[in-house]
């Protein structure tokens, strides 16, 4: 009869031990989709980003041409300066995006650390009760 129960606390020690490793195998991958989903959404704001900037420039452009000036020397100045504040405006979405991802990854890999801590844990624990 003892041994039964030994055998029951076992197997409840390695059904919990699943359990938490489990969970922490489920978080990271919940965690790795999030960081898709962040990434995808980052590549829609750039390209909105850029097509908004592309539309922009032709707006500078039409009325640069609508004043009869020619497009060197201050208005040149002017269109390259928009451009570069478009292309910061889309390396700093780029940044972003890139911070937001790797804390989704960053916090899935510390769940499913903990999870797998916490099954080995489980296991030791109920090991060091039986013995």
């Amino acid at each position: 009869m003892a041994w039964a129960g030994l055998v029951l606390q076992g197997v409840g020690a390695v059904m919990s031990a699943n359990a938490s490793y489990q969970q922490g195998l489920a978080a990271r991958k919940a965690a790795e989709e999030n960081a898709r989903l962040a990434e995808m959404q980052g590549a829609v704001a750039e390209d909105r980003l850029r097509r908004d900037s592309r539309r922009e420039q032709g707006t500078l452009r039409a009325r640069i041409a609508k004043t009869g000036a020619r497009t060197e020397g201050t208005p040149l100045l002017v269109l390259a300066e928009s451009e570069a504040d478009a292309e910061l405006d889309v390396l700093d979405q780029r940044w972003s995006t890139e911070q937001v991802a790797k804390s989704y990854r960053t916090s899935g890999s510390q769940a499913y650390s903990e999870g797998v801590t916490r099954a080995g844990t489980s296991l030791l624990a109920s090991a060091g009760n039986m013995f």
